[in-house]
């Protein structure tokens, strides 16, 4: 008899592909559960990069050391918090935002 809290072969595929993880639902399809984090390594680099162009950018027009510093150190962690990670349901995989 299978365990009713087993997931199907196809969603279990689905989530090895991702080393992170959510529990969310999906309201596109109604799945409850485990959730693929996709944080690209493209947008990754295009994030830093922006980052470092902004931290010279400040630099050549002289703002403060320490305020630069601030900067790069808060822009990730407010990235994190107003855009979430991207994830994939591995149902009806859906690329979603979950904040």
């Amino acid at each position: 008899m299978e365990n009713s809290t087993q997931l199907p072969e196809r969603v279990r595929l689905n989530l090895k592909k991702y080393q992170k993880h959510r529990n969310l639902t999906c309201l596109e399809c109604g799945y409850v559960g485990l959730m693929g984090i996709n944080n690209s390594l493209a947008s990754t680099i295009i994030f830093w990069s922006f980052i470092i162009f902004l931290a010279f950018f400040l630099s050549f027009i002289g703002i403060h050391f320490y305020l630069i510093l601030m900067t790069v150190f808060f822009l990730p962690i407010f990235k994190k918090l107003f855009f979430g990670d991207k994830v994939v349901c591995p149902n009806c995989e859906r690329h979603l935002t979950a904040k």
